[in-house]
């Protein structure tokens, strides 16, 4: 695998989804990618990545989709993201729910200053509980301006605390960007 992700194979979709990929096999495929030119989706979907080292977006030319939900993403993998993305003009959706982000982290993290300059059409981000109690993602999704608009599926006197935090959060960096705050 870490062979045909690397040149001069033309691998353009990688799809890994439901893998048992770890966090060192996570490192690995980062690592392998960051030289590949061509990928323009990977789909990392249930696995136990759990962090970010290794990934390279800065140098991910070419990718439009990166599919990482339910791999146990802390704080810490989302200030690998956040310190990338604003290098990054080719990602245009960004699939990070079901992690286990704080709410704190994500209003911090993916602030206007972070996603302004990105392409970025599609951004999930959510908790597990919000899964488990069909609440839904919330999808923030940056506009022409760069102003981020946040959907929600349900009424948030179904979300649990942790759902309220984040869905609070998210409302708080739409506020910013759009210079309310």
């Amino acid at each position: 695998l870490v062979e045909c992700a690397q040149p001069p194979h033309n691998l353009s979709e990688l799809e890994l989804a439901s893998c048992k990929i770890n966090a060192e096999g996570g490192r690995v495929l980062f690592q392998a990618l960051s030289q590949n030119c061509t990928l323009r989706r990977l789909d990392l979907a249930d696995n136990d990545v759990r962090e970010l080292r290794g990934l390279q977006l800065q140098n991910a030319h070419n990718i439009n989709d990166l599919n990482l939900p339910a791999n146990h993403l802390n704080d810490e993998a989302l200030a690998v993201l956040a310190q990338q993305l604003p290098f990054n003009r080719s990602l245009f959706r960004l699939n990070l729910f079901k992690n286990d982000f704080s709410a704190d982290a994500v209003l911090h993290r993916l602030s206007a200053d972070v996603l302004q300059p990105t392409n970025l059409v599609q951004l999930l981000v959510g908790t597990p509980q919000a899964v488990q109690t069909k609440s839904g993602a919330k999808a923030i999704s940056p506009v022409s301006s760069g102003s981020l608009s946040v959907r929600e599926s349900v009424g948030a006197s179904q979300l649990e605390a942790d759902d309220l935090k984040l869905d609070i959060a998210a409302q708080q960096v739409l506020a910013r960007n759009e210079g309310l705050i």
